[in-house]
């Protein structure tokens, strides 16, 4: 039985609010599962593509492995990450969840490993059967999920932007090449623009021979 403070470390959310600009639309790039080595840094060309992106914040979804290596995305813009499962090192610095106000809407970031360790190992095994339905499952989502009106995880390494139910449903994928249960993928992240009006568009950005905007999903409030 864990002891009550480990327990609220684990449940731990972090509330926080982004202001929308009153001239154009809050732009947010969201990235994750980049395994970085100890001593490691993001390639350049992954951080170069995230600034020319022009976020105002970016948002990780976790599994960073080594947190001094974000060091040049905090160049960019304000960097809030949270912890996923390979964030041993790091387990007490970072949040499971971060729940951001923004303007009339909600955005929950979290990792998506699973509320338990029976979520956790089915995810494995469906994984090992390189069973590509975890794109679109919400097996991992913490049930303080429940009622946002954006939710921002990753953990899969599968690229996924979904409408449901009102409700708008982005994993970045994986920004680095690190090889996984699916094969080594193209580095990706997501771009998030969201207006006071409550409209917006995501795209999710992929390199092979470059980096380009391999789709779209434009919303509505």
């Amino acid at each position: 039985m864990w002891d009550n403070d480990f327990r609220r470390r684990w449940e731990r959310v972090v509330e926080d609010e982004l202001r929308i600009p009153e001239d154009r639309r809050l732009r947010l790039v969201a990235l994750g599962d980049t395994h970085l080595n100890c001593g490691e840094r993001l390639p350049a060309e992954a951080t170069a593509a995230i600034a020319a992106a022009e976020p105002d914040a970016l948002l990780h979804t976790g599994d960073i492995a080594w947190l001094p290596g974000l060091a040049p995305l905090a160049e960019i813009a304000p960097i809030y990450p949270v912890r996923g499962n390979r964030d041993i090192l790091d387990w007490r610095k970072l949040p499971a969840m971060r729940r951001f106000r923004i303007g009339r809407r909600s955005l929950l970031l979290f990792h998506g490993y699973g509320s338990s360790l029976a979520d956790y190992l089915r995810m494995r095994r469906m994984a090992a059967r390189r069973s590509l339905a975890l794109r679109t499952m919400n097996l991992g989502f913490p049930s303080e999920a429940a009622s946002d009106d954006f939710l921002v995880y990753g953990h899969t390494h599968l690229a996924r932007v979904e409408a449901v139910a009102g409700r708008v449903i982005v994993n970045p994928g994986a920004l680095t090449e690190k090889a996984n249960v699916y094969g080594r993928g193209d580095p990706k992240f997501a771009v998030i623009e969201l207006g006071a009006d409550g409209a917006g568009t995501v795209e999710i950005r992929a390199r092979s021979a470059d980096w380009h905007v391999t789709c779209i999903l434009p919303f509505t409030d």
